[in-house]
């Protein structure tokens, strides 16, 4: 990217690594670090037209939650969780992915953008 002069650097985020939520203190760190990675790269790297930014996707229904969601409480329970009140797909992800990897968000530097059903608003 340096040697193209500029680019889009997209890191994936937790709610977790923004707040503190119990049995969860390794994933929680992991995805703090991720965030302090983040806002240190967009600063070192925003002269070089280089854009880091962090999308922080709430519980999303994926193979990864699959086991942890295949229980219909746990369902319920983290449908509840969000303003939304329901599960996040992969597609609510792309919109965003596709924005902050495109030169229209060309000023976008640092940022946190949270895809979450507003879990991170409350």
């Amino acid at each position: 990217m340096l040697r193209q002069g500029g680019g889009s650097i997209i890191h994936v985020a937790s709610p977790t690594g923004l707040f503190g939520f119990t049995r969860r203190t390794a994933y929680s760190t992991s995805k703090g670090g991720v965030v302090g990675l983040m806002r240190s790269m967009a600063a070192d790297y925003a002269p070089d037209h280089i854009r880091v930014n962090a999308i922080v996707p709430g519980t999303i229904d994926t193979p990864m939650n699959a086991i942890e969601l295949a229980d219909p409480q746990n369902r319920a329970r983290y449908a509840g969780m969000a303003p939304a009140r329901r599960l996040g797909t992969t597609e609510d992800l792309t919109g965003i992915a596709v924005f902050l990897a495109s030169e229209d968000s060309s000023y976008c530097v640092g940022g946190i953008f949270t895809v979450d059903g507003g879990l991170t608003a409350i």
